[in-house]
């Protein structure tokens, strides 16, 4: 019977000592890791529809460019600081004319956001989601219509595969909504276009790819 408890204690003994051993060693691992990575991505941007009066708006779909700075908190935690930036065009579909579009104006659409990120790290790949808060900014080209500012929302979710210690992969799709306004009206003229809007949402997403610079 003693020889039975001594083994037992020998035993918790054991498992206790490596289990703590094992605990300091995923610490010291990754206070070793990386703090601050920056990315460089393409992004394919989904303007998305807005219902007017008597019609919709197209922001036109178009490929831009997606940046960030990813601050890691702690594991399985990051703060995100991000901008986005891709040209456009409005659109303005009448259903009094069988659905005919008329180009409005071009433009240069603005996103940004701080995030965080809740992430589930393994040896090679990183997925994670994402939810934030930011801005969206709308500068149209000419003088139609002035710039607008919206504060924004964005979540979503997307893979780090890092190839080696200090180069990754990005691949990330969000749904963007930029705090926009129900009461819309639109203008147009043989010359010029535009539109006025009174509160409501606009859905929009991307999906981009790049790469990762581990510090």
């Amino acid at each position: 019977m003693k020889n039975i408890l001594k083994l037992l204690l020998y035993t918790v003994t054991a498992v206790i000592f490596f289990n703590y051993q094992g605990s300091l060693y995923a610490q010291y691992k990754y206070s070793k890791k990386s703090k601050v990575e920056i990315s460089a991505s393409g992004a394919y941007f989904f303007g998305g529809i807005m219902p007017v009066n008597l019609g919709e708006l197209n922001f036109v779909n178009n490929y831009g460019f997606q940046g960030a700075i990813t601050y890691n908190l702690m594991q399985g935690a990051a703060i995100d600081l991000s901008y986005m930036y891709v040209p456009t065009e409005l659109r303005f579909r009448d259903f009094q004319n069988y659905g005919e579009e008329t180009k409005l104006f071009d433009m240069d659409i603005h996103y940004f956001f701080i995030d965080y990120l809740y992430k589930n790290e393994g040896r090679q790949t990183v997925p994670y989601g994402i939810i934030g808060m930011g801005g969206f900014f709308a500068d149209p080209k000419g003088d139609s219509v002035g710039s607008e500012f919206r504060f924004a929302m964005n979540f979503g979710g997307g893979i780090n595969v890092y190839p080696s210690s200090s180069i990754g992969l990005k691949f990330q799709a969000r749904l963007l909504v930029p705090f926009y306004y129900a009461t819309t009206t639109v203008y147009v003229s043989p010359t010029y276009g535009g539109y006025g809007t009174g509160a409501g949402t606009l859905l929009q997403a991307d999906i981009s790819a790049g790469i990762i610079i581990k510090f």
